[in-house]
């Protein structure tokens, strides 16, 4: 939405490539707002970047599934699996650097808690593309149904072409 006084809006993610660039004649105000724009955009990336990496392993998948139903230490999480709890450990560190997860001591014990909001994002950043997704298949089932609709040359309903022709 675009306020009073606030400058053009400019396209990212999937608008960007919807709309093409930016070809309105720019001043220098319009550069700096579309450089912090982009900065903002190389931040997010790295952040979606980190958590899809942490994600991409099915062990961590499963100790982010078991933070789900509260908060458990590194034996509990190392539980389900053949591994040492230094392999744990070496997990939750990449789940912690992703910003998935937070630790905590309570009294000796090294507890690890979900934190949801990255998961959040990334999720948000993949609507955005199934939305594009669905935009396409609606497209190519409108077609689809026109081409349906036509009636063949060579008097098929479908409209496959036949052997030995090219359409």
């Amino acid at each position: 939405m675009r306020h009073p006084g606030q400058g053009p809006q400019i396209p990212t993610g999937l608008d960007a490539l919807r709309t093409g660039p930016l070809t309105s004649g720019a001043g220098c105000g319009s550069l700096a707002r579309i450089d912090n724009q982009l900065v903002m955009e190389v931040m997010n990336a790295d952040t979606l970047s980190a958590v899809f990496g942490a994600l991409a392993d099915p062990t961590r998948r499963a100790i982010l599934a078991s933070l789900a139903g509260g908060d458990r230490t590194v034996a509990e999480l190392g539980a389900p699996f053949a591994i040492s709890q230094p392999a744990v450990s070496k997990h939750l560190r990449v789940l912690e650097e992703a910003g998935l997860i937070t630790r905590s001591r309570r009294a000796t014990a090294r507890l690890s808690h979900l934190r949801a909001e990255p998961l959040g994002e990334a999720t948000a950043w993949l609507l955005e593309y199934r939305e594009f997704w669905e935009e396409r298949f609606e497209q190519l089932d409108e077609l689809l149904e026109r081409l349906q609709a036509e009636p063949s040359p060579a008097g098929d309903p479908v409209g496959h072409p036949q052997e030995g022709r090219v359409p």
